[in-house]
C-alpha cells in the first residue's frame, strides 16, 4: 500500500508541476528585442476570423493577445466592442497576466460592463457597447481577450489594419475571411508584401492574410494618413442583404442604387409647407437664390439631431416626419432639403462622404461603404453647388473641411457615380493680415490688426460668433501668438455668401515691442505672424511627408516710424519656392512708413519620406526671414 501511496503522491506532483507550467503564458521576457524598440505596447498574438454564412449573415472570432509596456499605452488594455440589434457580441473571455506570464486574474461575466453607446449629441441610438478595463497598472501585464461578434449585417465587412497604432509593436498578426465557393469577395490590399493565401475547399474559399514581427514606429510630425504607409486590407461583399433591402457592391452605381433604394417614399412634403415655401420665392430670383431661400427656410425651421436605428443606421425617416418634428439627423435633413428641392425642378442629389478633417479617403478604384454621413449635390444648369444639412449656420454652396477635396458618392436609382467635391486652391484658403503699427521710442506699440479667413479657413474660426463675450475673448486671446500683448478691444464681422469671410479686427497694446540697443532701435520686422516653431530633424524618417490642403497667408504690416527716428537698415528681400510652398518678403520705407509684405504658401500633396528634411529646411529659411530686423537710429 506505501508503495501505491508513493506512486500516487509522485503522479499528482507532476500533474501539479504540468499545470503550473501550463499557466505561464505570453512572459515579456519572450518578446523579441527588436519588438521592444519604440514600443509602449506589443501585440503578442491577433486573430480576427469571420465567416460568411449567407449574404445575410456573418460571424466573427477574435483573439487578441496584448502586453502593455507604459502607463501611455494602458488604454489599449481596455476591451471595447459596439453591437445593435442586428449584432450580437458573445462568448467573451478576459484574463490578465503579469510580466513572468504567470495568470493573475480571469474577468467574471459580471464585470463586463454593457451599456448604452449613445453619442452626447445624439437624441437616440440603439448602439451599445460592451467594455472591460482590467484595472490594472502593475506595468508591464498582458491581457488576452477572446470573443465571436455575429452580425445580420453584411454591407459592412472587415477592415484590417496589422498596425494597431503608433509605439505598438506587432509580433504575429492573422485575418482571415471565409465565403461560400460561388461567392466573390471583393478585396483591396495597401502595402502589404505578403499577399493572400487562398485556402480552398469543396464547399468554401478562405481568404488569410499574417504578418509577423512588425515593428513599432513612433509619431512624426506632417505625417500622411496610415492607408498611405501601413499594412492594410479593406473588404466588401458583393452580394449584401440587410432586412428586406437587397444590394451589390461590384460598382459604385449598384452600391448607389441600394441607397437610392432606402429613399423610396421618403420624399412626403406636406402640401402645406411647399405652399409656405412657394411665398418664400420671388419670380424673378436666379436659381441659386431660389435654392438658397429654400435651404435657408430648412436651417431655420429644423435643428440636427444625430438619430442612428434600424437597417444599421443607413436610412433617413421620411421626409413629412421632419417637417413635423422640426429636427433630423444628416441623412433626414438631407432627404428634406432635397425633397423641397425636386418638387420645385431643381435637381439634387442625396449625397454619401467619408465626412471630417482627418478621415480615410475613399479609394476610386475599390468599392466599399465607407461613408459616415449624407449631405446634398444640386445641379444646377451652369453650376453645382454642395450643401450641408446640419448646418444651421453654412451659406448656401459653402464647403468647408468635413467635405471638401474629396470623392463622394452621388446616389440615384440608375447611374450613380462617384465624383470629387472641389478643392480650395492656396489663395482661396487663406489668412489675410493688414495691420497698422505704431511705434514709440520707449519700445511701446499700438497695433490694429484686420485678419481675414476665406476658404476651409472661415469654417474652422465661424464657431467664435457662436461663443458670448467673454468665451470670445478667451478664445481670442489664446489664438494670439505674441508675447506680451493686452488685448483692448475687437470686432467681429460674417459676410454670409456663397465664398464667405470672417473678419476679425483687434487693437492691440504691445510693450517691449522694440528693443533699445545703444542708441539704435532694433525691430523685428515680422513679430505678428511668424513662424517660429519648426518640427525637428528626422534621422531616419518612417513615413511619408503629407501637406493635406493648400494653404497661404497674405500680410500687409505698416509700421509708423516716430518723428525723431529713421531708417538705417531694413531685410534683404526674400523669395523661396519650393514643391512644397513659396515664400516671399519685402520692406520698403515711404515717408514715416516702414510697409512690410509678406506671403506664404504651402501646397498639397504626399511626398517621399525621404524629402522630410527639405521641406524642414525650407520652412527653417521662412523662420529666419520672418526673424529679420530692421535698424532704426536718431535722425540727428
Amino acid at each position: 500500500m506505501k508503495l501505491h501511496y508513493n506512486l500516487i503522491i509522485l503522479f499528482f506532483s507532476f500533474a501539479l508541476s504540468i499545470s503550473a507550467k501550463e499557466k505561464i503564458k505570453y512572459p515579456v521576457a519572450d518578446i523579441p528585442k527588436e519588438l521592444l524598440e519604440n514600443a509602449h505596447a506589443v501585440v503578442r498574438e491577433v486573430k480576427e476570423e469571420t465567416e460568411l454564412i449567407s449574404e445575410t449573415k456573418m460571424v466573427t472570432h477574435t483573439k487578441k493577445v496584448i502586453t502593455i509596456l507604459k502607463e501611455s499605452a494602458l488604454k489599449l488594455s481596455y476591451f471595447k466592442e459596439y453591437y445593435d440589434p442586428m449584432s450580437k457580441i458573445d462568448n467573451i473571455e478576459a484574463v490578465v497576466f503579469d510580466k513572468n506570464g504567470k495568470r493573475i486574474e480571469k474577468i467574471r461575466q459580471e464585470d463586463i460592463i454593457d451599456r448604452s453607446a449613445i453619442s452626447g449629441f445624439s437624441l437616440y441610438e440603439d448602439d451599445r457597447v460592451k467594455l472591460i478595463n482590467p484595472k490594472c497598472t502593475d506595468y508591464p501585464f498582458t491581457v488576452e481577450y477572446t470573443f465571436s461578434r455575429r452580425t445580420n449585417n453584411t454591407l459592412f465587412m472587415p477592415i484590417w489594419s496589422f498596425y494597431e497604432g503608433m509605439n505598438t509593436s506587432i509580433e504575429s498578426s492573422l485575418f482571415s475571411i471565409k465565403v461560400p465557393k460561388a461567392y466573390k469577395l471583393n478585396y483591396k490590399e495597401h502595402n502589404i508584401t505578403q499577399g493572400v493565401d487562398i485556402i480552398k475547399d469543396d464547399e468554401t474559399y478562405t481568404y488569410q492574410w499574417m504578418a509577423n514581427n512588425i515593428k513599432a514606429i513612433s509619431p512624426e510630425p506632417l505625417s500622411a494618413p496610415i492607408e498611405h504607409w501601413a499594412p492594410l486590407i479593406i473588404t466588401a461583399p458583393s452580394n449584401f442583404e440587410i432586412r428586406d433591402y437587397k444590394g451589390n457592391m461590384n460598382t459604385w452605381a449598384n452600391l448607389g442604387s441600394f441607397h437610392a433604394q432606402l429613399l423610396d417614399g421618403r420624399n412626403n412634403i406636406p402640401e402645406e409647407t411647399i405652399n409656405e415655401i412657394k411665398n418664400l420665392l420671388p419670380e424673378n430670383a436666379s436659381d441659386y437664390e431660389k435654392v438658397s431661400l429654400i435651404y435657408q427656410f430648412s436651417q431655420k425651421k429644423n435643428r440636427y439631431i444625430s438619430i442612428q436605428e434600424d437597417i444599421g443606421g443607413q436610412q433617413p425617416f421620411d421626409a413629412k416626419t421632419v417637417d413635423r418634428l422640426s429636427y433630423g439627423d444628416c441623412k433626414a435633413l438631407t432627404n428634406y432639403v432635397m425633397s423641397i428641392l425636386n418638387y420645385f425642378g431643381y435637381k439634387s442629389h442625396y449625397t454619401l462622404v467619408n465626412a471630417g478633417n482627418d478621415s480615410e479617403p475613399v479609394s476610386t478604384n475599390f468599392v466599399a461603404s465607407r461613408f459616415n454621413h449624407a449631405f446634398l449635390c444640386v445641379e444646377l444648369p451652369n453650376d453645382t453647388l454642395w450643401i450641408e444639412c446640419t448646418n444651421s449656420h453654412s451659406p448656401c454652396g459653402y464647403i468647408g473641411d468635413f467635405t471638401d477635396d474629396r470623392y463622394v458618392l452621388i446616389v440615384k436609382k440608375e447611374g450613380s457615380e462617384l465624383v470629387k467635391t472641389p478643392a480650395y486652391a492656396a489663395n482661396e484658403n487663406q489668412q489675410t493680415i493688414k495691420a497698422n503699427i505704431n511705434i514709440d521710442t520707449d519700445g511701446w506699440a499700438e497695433a490694429n490688426l484686420n485678419v481675414t479667413y476665406s476658404g476651409a479657413l472661415y469654417g474652422d474660426y465661424f464657431g467664435l460668433t457662436l461663443l458670448d463675450d467673454l468665451d470670445q475673448r478667451k478664445r481670442i486671446i489664446k489664438s494670439i501668438d505674441i508675447p506680451n500683448f493686452k488685448l483692448q478691444d475687437y470686432t467681429i464681422e460674417v459676410e454670409k455668401k456663397r465664398q464667405p469671410k470672417l473678419h476679425k479686427s483687434l487693437n492691440l497694446t504691445l510693450p517691449d515691442y522694440t528693443t533699445k540697443l545703444g542708441s539704435r532701435i532694433l525691430l523685428k520686422t515680422n513679430k505678428i505672424n511668424d513662424i517660429s516653431q519648426i518640427p525637428a530633424y528626422a534621422r531616419n524618417r518612417k513615413t511619408p511627408l503629407y501637406i493635406k490642403r493648400n494653404y497661404s497667408e497674405c500680410d500687409t504690416l505698416i509700421y509708423s516710424i516716430p518723428a525723431e527716428l529713421k531708417v538705417e537698415a531694413t531685410p534683404k528681400a526674400v523669395d523661396i519656392s519650393t514643391p512644397y510652398g513659396s515664400y516671399r518678403c519685402n520692406t520698403e520705407t515711404l515717408d514715416d512708413k516702414l510697409v512690410v509684405y509678406r506671403y506664404f504658401e504651402l501646397k498639397k500633396g504626399l511626398f517621399p519620406k525621404e524629402e522630410y528634411n527639405t521641406f524642414r529646411e525650407f520652412l527653417e529659411k521662412v523662420s529666419v526671414a520672418d526673424n529679420a530686423t530692421t535698424i532704426l537710429i536718431p535722425k540727428s
